[in-house]
């Protein structure tokens, strides 16, 4: 291409785009299609096993049955179904386009409708069945005519006198037509949105390139015949023989058809795909090199943070404790060496030695985390979100770009971006809680531990500020019943496990089960009353609902003491160390506590 597009080239064409979505006109409703073929367009209001109302666009209500419905489009824009089917069909299927036109007709959208038959036509002139639905009739020699009109007299009339004052039509310097050019200028808009529509707009385009040239040159008018003939000589070359044999009246032979057929096939092939190419390679280039500068708005702030000594001082403390922990894991879930009878006495001194080695690593490895962590967080949320933004950004242009070429058979670059580790911690600076953690698997073992640390400090930091919370559902824990949650969480982060959030409706169960149990005079997982009877049920009639894990005790008061006393039991150690649970609460009741674990998430959006 000789020169850049500028932007308000491609802000035109972003207009023109913009244009055409909103002229198309379909708006949103629930689509509801009959067995006999019809279909409601409206609002579904009501339903029921044996029908369904639909407020009608026009206001009033239908009421229909069930036995009298194939299909329902519930909620999803007619607008979208059409651009979503539009992409699905294949370049060149004139069939495909018959079909859309007929649904869009069936929706009562007449002009898109015309606009699919016409591109049926456009690559089947013989498709019998989208020419009769466009209003053609047959001639006595066999051809396809519109009835004419006198608004159609009018028109032919108006037509030729334009034509004799036609401009000649010209192609870029480039050699590719206006159309195309604003296609390709759009690619470089930043917003994704708008992207993706340049993108569907280009392919488009270029597709239809030859046959829109091919639809001049062989239509009724000569000039403009004989000027889109020259325009493609300058790109296509030997076109010349193409302007002599344009006659100066009605269509071309067959031969001549042949060869302008030929000539359009040599201006794509030579003049639009490789300059459509070469800019969505460089969409691509681009975005490469974006994905890679995206990381370095964070360099700034840690210099040294994979310097040779401090990856060797991580690794020394972070190995000794995984092996320690992975270890005592094992021992602690292992029912032979630690079963459940007994409360597992037999094996208590094996797991006490197993977990004492993992304390004496971890007081190594704490600090090391807490370091890091410390240093992470001093990175300003304004620049983690501009990190953010920028890789997004490049990706979802390169994912364009490359998709593109890919239909085109050639193979796209890598992306490079920035360290994994970055990424995940900025998206966690970024709020992107979520999409930080689905990055661990990318992770190394010891960075994996560090986000993880990020992530227990927002559980462990929802649970020192929940007594100031306004609750919705469930209890607030009182000083002590936090202080039980504290305890638990110190030695399940200890042990490689996930700090829990305190789930407010999981306390209100706990301490429920922990006064019943008080007046009631009973001590078991199991309640007298019906309604409660297991924890299962407990949690639910607080409005819990999810898996779960109970522990009880009685006659230890104090937060710790009833922890050692739950780690002194095969079972109730292992409900503690659960891999799964994602909320705790506890309750208690002199001289009972309950403690319960759930796997559904809480308030805390970790």
């Amino acid at each position: 291409m000789a020169g850049k597009p500028g932007r308000s080239l491609a802000a035109r064409a972003l207009l023109s785009l913009a244009a055409l979505v909103v002229s198309a006109g379909i708006a949103r409703a629930d689509v509801i299609y009959l067995s006999s073929g019809g279909i409601v367009k409206g609002t579904i209001v009501k339903e029921s096993e044996r029908s369904i109302t639909v407020k009608t666009q026009g206001g009033s209500l239908s009421i229909i049955s069930r036995n009298d419905i194939e299909h329902i489009e519930k909620g999803e824009s007619p607008q979208a179904i059409y651009q979503e089917r539009l992409r699905k069909i294949a370049p060149g299927d004139a069939e495909g386009h018959y079909q859309l036109g007929l649904w869009l007709k069936n929706l009562n959208e007449k002009a898109l409708a015309r606009d699919e038959f016409k591109k049926t036509i456009l690559l089947d002139p013989e498709h019998r069945l989208a020419r009769e639905e466009l209003g053609y009739v047959h001639d006595r020699d066999g051809r396809w005519l519109l009835p004419r009109t006198e608004s159609d007299d009018a028109a032919a009339q108006a037509a030729a006198k334009a034509e004799e004052k036609a401009p000649e039509l010209k192609l870029e310097p480039s050699g590719l037509s206006p159309e195309l050019t604003q296609a390709l200028a759009a690619l470089a808009v930043r917003d994704q949105a708008s992207r993706a529509q340049a993108f569907e707009r280009l392919e488009k385009t270029s597709e239809e390139e030859a046959a829109r040239l091919s639809a001049i040159v062989l239509g009724p008018f000569s000039k403009t015949r004989e000027k889109v003939a020259q325009a493609l000589a300058k790109v296509s070359g030997g076109a010349e023989t193409v302007v002599a044999k344009v006659p100066s009246q009605g269509s071309s032979d067959a031969a001549l058809a042949d060869e302008i057929k030929a000539h359009l096939t040599t201006y794509v092939e030579k003049a639009v795909r490789p300059q459509v190419a070469a800019a969505v390679r460089q969409i691509e280039h681009e975005a490469c090199a974006d994905a890679r500068r995206a990381g370095s708005v964070l360099r700034g702030y840690l210099p040294d943070f994979r310097s040779e000594s401090a990856q060797k001082r991580r690794e020394k403390a972070y190995t000794p404790w995984a092996q320690a922990r992975d270890e005592a894991i094992k021992t602690i879930f292992d029912l032979k060496v630690y079963p459940d009878e007994n409360h597992g006495k037999i094996g208590q001194s094996i797991v006490d030695e197993k977990v004492d080695t993992v304390r004496a690593a971890w007081a190594l490895l704490d600090p090391q985390l807490a370091r890091d962590s410390a240093r992470w967080l001093t990175v300003a949320e304004a620049d983690a979100k501009k990190m953010v933004a920028a890789l997004d950004d490049a990706r979802a242009r390169f994912a364009l770009a490359a998709a593109w070429l890919e239909a085109k058979g050639e193979k796209p670059p890598e992306l490079e971006g920035p360290p994994a580790l970055d990424e995940a911690l900025a998206r966690y600076r970024a709020g992107q809680f979520e999409g930080a953690l689905a990055l661990a698997p990318a992770l190394a073992p010891y960075e994996k531990e560090l986000l993880k640390r990020f992530r227990d400090l927002r559980a462990l930091e929802w649970n020192e500020a929940l007594p100031k919370a306004k609750l919705e559902r469930g209890k607030q824990p009182t000083a002590e019943e936090r202080e039980q949650v504290r305890v638990t969480n110190d030695y399940r982060v200890m042990m490689g496990r996930a700090a829990l959030e305190i789930e407010p409706r999981i306390v209100e169960s706990c301490r429920a089960h922990s006064q019943e149990m008080t007046k009631l005079g009973y001590f078991e997982h199991e309640s007298p009353v019906p309604a409660n009877k297991t924890a299962g049920d407990r949690l639910k009639n607080a409005g819990y609902e999810g898996s779960y894990a109970e522990n009880i005790s009685i006659a230890f008061e104090a937060p710790r003491a009833t922890h050692l006393a739950w780690y002194n039991s095969a079972p109730h150690h292992r409900n503690i160390l659960g891999a799964d649970w994602v909320s705790m609460g506890a309750g208690k009741d002199v001289p009972h506590w309950t403690q319960e674990f759930g796997g559904a998430p809480g308030a805390c959006k970790r």
